[in-house]
C-alpha cells in the first residue's frame, strides 16, 4: 500500500508555462539551450507544485540537488520525486521519505534493450525485462524508481547491480541482497508505464 499523499500527478509538456516558477527555477529554464529540456523541466515542476499542493504544501521554489534530485523549499519537511517523458512529466510527494518515480514511455524499448547488459547485469533478470517491451519497460521503470527512492545511480559501477529484480508480475526486488523496505507499484499511463517506490504505510 502506498503512502498517504503519494498519488501521482501528470501534466503535459508546455515549454512557456513559466507563471508558476519561482525566480530560481526560471534561472534553470533560462540556463538550458534546447527548447526539448526546457519544456520538461517546466512540465516537472508544474506536476511537482501539483503533487506538492495535495499534501498542502505550498513550496517557495523547487531547486536542484548536485545529483539532479528535486529539492523542496517549503516551510514543511516534504521528498519529491519527479519523472517525464516524450509528452508528460510525473510528480509525486509524501512527507516521509524514501520515494522515487520513474515514466518510462513504450517506444523506449529499444533504447532499453540496448543497454540491457548494463541495467540488467545478472542472467535471470535481464530474461524477465527482455521477454517483449512491455517487460523491458515495467522493468526500467521500477528499476529506475527504486534507484531514484535509494539515490542509487541507474548506469554506474556498483550501484544498478544492487537492485535485481526476482519477479516482475509480483514487484519482488532485493537491494543489497535484502527485500526494500518500500512499497512498490507500476500503472499504465499515456503512452507509457509509471512505477513508484515509496516508504510503507504504517497501520
Amino acid at each position: 500500500m502506498i503512502g498517504r499523499g503519494m498519488a501521482p500527478i501528470g501534466v503535459h509538456l508546455e515549454a512557456d508555462a513559466l507563471e508558476e516558477l519561482s525566480a530560481i527555477e526560471r534561472a534553470l529554464v533560462a540556463s538550458f539551450g534546447a527548447a526539448r529540456r526546457k519544456a520538461e523541466f517546466v512540465a516537472g515542476r508544474r506536476a511537482a507544485r501539483a503533487a506538492l499542493l495535495a499534501l498542502g504544501v505550498v513550496p517557495d521554489a523547487i531547486s536542484r540537488a548536485d545529483d539532479g534530485a528535486p529539492v523542496v523549499h517549503a516551510t514543511t519537511a516534504v521528498v519529491l520525486s519527479i519523472s517525464h517523458g516524450e509528452r508528460m512529466a510525473f510528480a509525486a510527494a509524501t512527507h516521509t521519505g524514501p520515494l522515487g518515480i520513474d515514466l518510462t514511455d513504450r517506444r523506449d524499448a529499444a533504447r532499453i534493450r540496448r543497454v540491457a547488459r548494463r541495467a540488467f547485469p545478472r542472467e535471470a533478470e535481464r530474461a524477465l525485462a527482455l521477454v517483449d517491451d512491455e517487460s523491458a519497460c515495467r522493468a526500467w521503470a521500477i528499476k529506475e524508481a527504486v534507484a531514484k527512492a535509494l539515490r542509487i545511480g541507474m548506469l554506474e559501477q556498483s550501484g544498478v547491480e544492487r537492485i535485481e529484480i526476482l519477479d516482475l508480475a509480483t514487484l519482488q526486488l532485493r537491494v543489497d541482497g535484502a527485500p526494500p523496505a518500500l512499497s512498490l507499484s507500476i500503472e499504465d499511463v499515456e503512452d507509457g508505464v509509471l512505477a513508484i517506490a515509496g516508504p510503507i504505510r504504517r497501520p
